[in-house]
């Protein structure tokens, strides 16, 4: 669950009170005062805070006091963004830069542009958040402000870990901890400790995370900030929760939670009665479990937390499934449902479906499970595609920060070039002879350098260009492969010879078996249309296809085979997915090759059964044999191109998999060794993250 733990927002919106303007005027006085009334009362009492501002902005602007105007425009954005109004906070900021700007006063621009950062990293504009708050480390580092430079650190580097740069984020809060170590601020301290333990939780360096939580602890402990102690204390049980240390858990939890109710904050001891109904959940107390859900779900309805109630009532409907009471877990999931519909809350929704599925599959309503599977898989896609978009702004967003940091590094590098230049002049009017050679020897020297540089950028160029030119062959070749899977998945002699076959009875006047012929021709182009953009299909629908594409043939080749096909009880139909037509072109060879050739008596068995973590399916026919379908093939007008097609398609299934799709192809003989048919078996393997807000 995401959260914003109100002890980081206090210190985000700090500014220069006054900016260390003073005029020798009662109004400009009056002003200065109001807008350190207002700083003061900026959590207390917002309201009243942005009354004074507004007085202070008004004055300002009568008797044309810039600083004034400034500074009362930088608190009102402040005041805003903590009111939750981007909008209001945008417009406050950038008035606050274009008068600090025109004033030329550094840390007054320094300070808007932080602010503006923060903006948009509260809009998920990360870039531009991060370009703000470089264009204010530069002002700070050249005034020498640590304090400044410490918030700036730790901002980039919230940027950073939002966009999984993880490790260069660790870079930057460290230097926020050596700058607020210098200023001895511990409370400042404390708060990048918990940055670093949050950038721990990502990367799963969990007791790196509680050493730096405890340490933040024992900060606020010292300071009696209860506030902090309490959210920090719910972060410390949620590590421990991850290592699965239950009891850890739960006390540093308890103790939160009595801080909480010390405090009467109730939408925190929400969240935090939650956390501790999950731990009793997995330590099967469902009692204790359900005991605080009901909790944290009727403070959740108190507080209109609408977010949170459809997780709540989920939690409730698991527990009750786990008792085996179903009504009660249908009557949970029905109110849950309803309330993620409400929110557009879709992980929510493919959770409810999953576990009504499991409800109605254990009551035998395999039609409602089904139906309810099915929405899940539905609700399950859609996050998978808003994930994946999600991923490719991710790294758009990379690409732009990479961009732009190579175009900062050349900036200074022209402005390191120029500067030296400027020494080499300066050294021109002290010595000019011996200036003139050391300029002669550093302007070769910088053209060679250049030269090297332009050299250096070519090669990458093109190295670049050739790269891509390899993946944009490499994406062609996908592209022709995939095509031909898909043609190869539907044999063009076997659609041929079933039009030809349909034509024949309507010319015989045989109206009843063409229409039986075409009515299940239809099913079977129909479903395997359906079905060709998906790349696995549950079992289920790759045997409905098969019956019908079977029938067909036994149709075609005049009822002279019959076939069955056989599943064992270990194998869940429905819930076991292979690729697409995998099994399809083996019986078909054995249809074209084995039991063609044979007039009557053709028998084709299927047998689908679970081996371990694998499906092993069996295709077996007593046709002629795979010696004697050579012979026959060589007689052909027509080449045999299937299986070395079907070889293909399981080669591009098993790329970058440990556990490979295989297949065994076995001549059957009686014990004079001649061929009573052919089995082939498939073995197909079974397959069954609190974001941090910036500083201001």
């Amino acid at each position: 669950m995401r959260f914003l733990p109100f002890f980081i927002l206090v210190s985000l919106f700090t500014s220069t009170p006054g900016l260390g303007y003073r005029q020798p005027s009662q109004d400009t006085t009056t002003i200065n005062r109001w807008n350190q009334y207002a700083e003061d009362l900026r959590y207390q009492d917002t309201p009243t805070a942005n009354l004074y501002l507004d007085s202070a902005l008004q004055l300002s602007e009568r008797i044309a006091y810039l600083p004034g105007q400034g500074q009362a425009h930088l608190n009102l954005g402040t005041n805003a963004i903590i009111l939750g109004d981007i909008e209001k906070s945008t417009f406050h900021t950038q008035q606050a830069l274009s008068v600090f700007e025109t004033l030329a006063h550094p840390i007054g621009v320094a300070d808007a542009n932080k602010n503006l950062g923060v903006l948009a990293y509260f809009t998920g504009e990360y870039q531009l958040a991060n370009d703000y708050y470089q264009e204010a480390l530069k002002i700070f580092l050249q005034l020498d402000d640590t304090q400044g430079q410490a918030k700036c650190y730790a901002n980039i580097g919230l940027t950073l870990s939002a966009t999984g740069e993880y490790d260069s984020a660790l870079n930057y809060f460290m230097q926020a901890l050596q700058c607020d170590e210098r200023l001895g601020n511990q409370e400042a301290v404390a708060n990048d400790y918990v940055y670093l333990a949050q950038v721990y939780q990502y990367t799963n360096d969990l007791d790196a995370a509680l050493r730096y939580q405890k340490k933040a602890l024992a900060i606020f402990e010292a300071t009696n900030n209860q506030v902090r102690q309490s959210l920090l204390l719910n972060d410390i049980g949620k590590t421990y929760h991850q290592q699965q240390n239950w009891s850890e858990a739960l006390d540093y939890y308890q103790q939160a939670i009595k801080l909480q109710k010390q405090l009467n904050n109730e939408r925190e001891m929400g969240i935090m009665l939650a956390n501790i109904g999950s731990v009793y959940e997995e330590l099967q107390q469902f009692s204790q479990a359900e005991s605080h859900y009901q909790q944290a779900l009727v403070i959740a309805q108190k507080l209109n937390d609408n977010r949170n109630i459809p997780a709540l009532l989920l939690n409730l409907a698991e527990l009750a499934f786990e008792e085996n009471d179903y009504n009660t877990s249908m009557k949970y999931l029905s109110q849950a449902i309803t309330s993620a519909k409400e929110l557009g809350q879709k992980s929510d929704l493919q959770r409810a479906h999953d576990l009504l599925h499991q409800v109605y599959e254990v009551k035998d309503d395999y039609q409602q499970a089904l139906q309810q599977y099915r929405i899940a898989r539905v609700y399950q896609d859609s996050l998978f595609n808003e994930e994946k978009s999600e991923q490719i702004a991710e790294l758009q967003t990379k690409y732009e920060v990479e961009k732009k940091e190579q175009q900062i590094a050349s900036q200074e590098q022209k402005i390191t070039l120029l500067a030296e230049n400027e020494r080499i002049a300066n050294r021109f009017r002290v010595v000019l002879l011996v200036a003139l050679g050391l300029l002669v020897v550093l302007i070769l020297f910088v053209y060679s350098r250049y030269r090297l540089k332009q050299r250096s950028a070519q090669l990458l160029s093109e190295k670049n260009q050739e790269i891509q030119s390899k993946n944009e062959q490499i994406h062609q070749m996908n592209q022709e492969l995939e095509k031909r899977m898909l043609r190869a998945q539907m044999d063009p002699h076997f659609i041929f010879n079933s039009l030809n076959s349909i034509q024949h009875l309507i010319t015989i006047n045989d109206k009843t078996s063409s229409l039986k012929y075409l009515s299940k021709f239809s099913k079977l182009v129909r479903r395997v249309l359906e079905n060709s953009v998906n790349t696995q299909v549950p079992l289920t629908d790759e045997i409905t296809l098969l019956k019908h594409y079977i029938e067909l043939e036994q149709l075609r080749y005049n009822h002279s085979f019959d076939y069955t096909i056989n599943v064992d009880d270990s194998v869940d139909v429905y819930d076991t997915e292979i690729p697409f037509l995998l099994i399809q072109p083996y019986v078909e060879n054995a249809l074209a090759h084995g039991l063609r050739h044979k007039p009557k008596d053709g028998q084709l068995t299927i047998e689908l059964k679970r081996i371990e973590s694998h499906l092993l399916c069996a295709v077996e026919d007593n046709g002629i044999g795979r010696a004697e379908a050579q012979r026959h093939k060589r007689q052909s007008a027509y080449p045999s191109r299937g299986m070395s097609v079907t070889q293909q398609r399981l080669e591009t299934l098993n790329v970058g998999k440990t556990q490979k799709t295989s297949v065994r192809i076995l001549d059957l003989t009686d014990e004079q060794n001649q061929p009573l048919g052919t089995q082939v078996e498939i073995l197909v393997p079974l397959t069954e993250e609190p974001c941090l807000e910036p500083l201001s």
